[in-house]
């Protein structure tokens, strides 16, 4: 009995197949496969001819796509054509995914930032021209634990989501095989929760730093403020340039929903605050 064969792929566009990684069943010899896109009234007898690879070597596996589905997979046992069953899992950018199979601490799932080109298959073999294969952009993490083609090994380029309670800071990116990217409409939705939680935590840490620089800023128009002494003083101008880097990193997060144009506000205002602080302590300096 054959192992049904497991298919992670990428549609691109409506008419472009992207086979990014395939499970075969374990069978002792080498593994090589061929795409083919198959017109619409097409039937797999036609596709049973198979040619030898590059190596010289005859092909044993051959995948049929037609209408962007897989329709048929034809595998080659010693000269005799069998069609193996299948199921197919297809990956989007932006899809939320569940890495808790990595071992990553403090991490359950992640978004799908890219999923690079791999071997595609199309009626249109213009379309094809524009693409080239592409690598993974980030750490590899992870493997794939079962076997698998060779020349698909599956990674896609993710973004974590590190768990509501971590702070949501310089997101870290990582590459994983896509095979240990468990997909679902819950998974979805678990994945949304916890962002919508950084989205929350962010939205409150920068009206937070926003209220705190601007009464900072108002202290130093107050009369209290001229009797402050140097050492004083160069501890406000640190304290102001700390509140301002973390509203800025803050700010800048993809995360972030607060409205840009008071941030830029505030940050002006705090800027003038520093001048007139660095100014104050180095005309003090001057005089000592």
């Amino acid at each position: 009995t054959v192992t049904p064969i497991q298919i992670y792929a990428q549609d691109i566009g409506t008419d472009v197949f992207n086979l990014l990684h395939v499970h075969i069943p374990s069978v002792g010899e080498s593994a090589t496969v061929d795409i083919k896109c198959m017109k619409k009234f097409d039937e797999p007898e036609n596709y049973y001819t198979f040619k030898k690879d590059v190596t010289g070597n005859t092909l044993k596996y051959k995948i049929l796509i037609q209408n962007n589905t897989v329709r048929s997979i034809l595998y080659n046992f010693r000269g005799k054509i069998r069609e193996l069953e299948s199921s197919s899992f297809k990956y989007k950018l932006d899809e939320i995914v569940n890495i808790k199979s990595l071992g990553i601490s403090d991490v359950t799932y992640a978004r799908i930032v890219s999923i690079p080109i791999q071997t595609l298959a199309s009626l249109d073999q213009d379309k094809l021209a524009q693409y080239e294969r592409t690598a993974p952009k980030y750490e590899l993490v992870g493997m794939c634990r079962s076997r698998y083609f060779e020349e698909l090994m599956g990674y896609i380029d993710l973004e974590l989501i590190p768990n509501v309670e971590e702070q949501p800071i310089n997101q870290r990116r990582i590459s994983a095989p896509i095979c240990e990217c468990k997909r679902g409409i819950e998974e979805h939705k678990k994945g949304m929760q916890i962002i919508q939680g950084w989205k929350n935590k962010i939205a409150e840490k920068c009206t937070n730093l926003v209220n705190s620089t601007k009464e900072k800023i108002q202290a130093i128009s107050t009369k209290e403020y001229e009797s402050t002494s140097t050492t004083e003083k160069s501890q406000f101008l640190e304290l102001l340039q700390k509140m301002e880097g973390e509203l800025m990193t803050l700010a800048q997060s993809e995360l972030s929903t607060v409205d840009p144009e008071i941030v830029k506000e505030t940050l002006k205002e705090s800027g003038i605050a520093q001048r007139k602080l660095a100014l104050d302590i180095r005309m003090a300096k001057m005089k000592t």
